[in-house]
């Protein structure tokens, strides 16, 4: 993990991570995963709902889905990206779409990840900053984008 992310992990004594994400069952299990690494978690159904929680609860990490109704993850990530007390939340995109194009979008919207489903929980870990996490190798369907706002560091290693 970059050095640089180290102050915007959650852990159990604070900083949640909210999972927005349609599909009840996909959000469910990534909640419960979450959940048993000891960790907040805010769920949210759609766009609007995943920023009104984000607002409230200033989350240390959001997971994004990009297909959500209301506001699709892209516009999620631009708000949030917008709103003052939440520049340093590390975002992710958390898709099955893992074209060129969804990638770049991602990137431009502000997030730090884009991670395809099925994500591996290793991976998944790994960007929640936890200790079973393991850095993906390439080829691996995670991108990686640029630290968190704030910081100079260089390329994520």
């Amino acid at each position: 993990m970059h050095p640089s992310f180290l102050k915007w992990h959650p852990s159990p004594s604070g900083g949640a991570v909210l999972v927005a994400d349609y599909h009840q069952d996909a959000n469910e299990m990534l909640a419960v995963l979450i959940e048993l690494s000891g960790l907040r978690v805010l769920q949210a159904r759609d766009g609007q709902q995943a920023v009104a929680l984000a607002e409230e609860h200033l989350p240390a990490v959001a997971l994004l889905d990009i297909a959500m109704p209301i506001l699709d993850g892209y516009e999620v990530a631009r708000r949030i990206r917008a709103h003052p007390r939440l520049q340093h939340t590390l975002l992710a995109a958390l898709t099955g779409q893992a074209s060129e194009d969804h990638v770049r979008r991602s990137r431009e919207a502000g997030m730090h990840f884009h991670l395809v489903k099925p994500v591996d929980p290793f991976h998944l870990s790994w960007v929640l900053g936890l200790p079973a996490g393991e850095r993906p190798q390439h080829p691996s369907p995670v991108w990686e984008f640029a630290p968190p706002p704030g910081t100079s560091a260089g390329p994520l290693h």
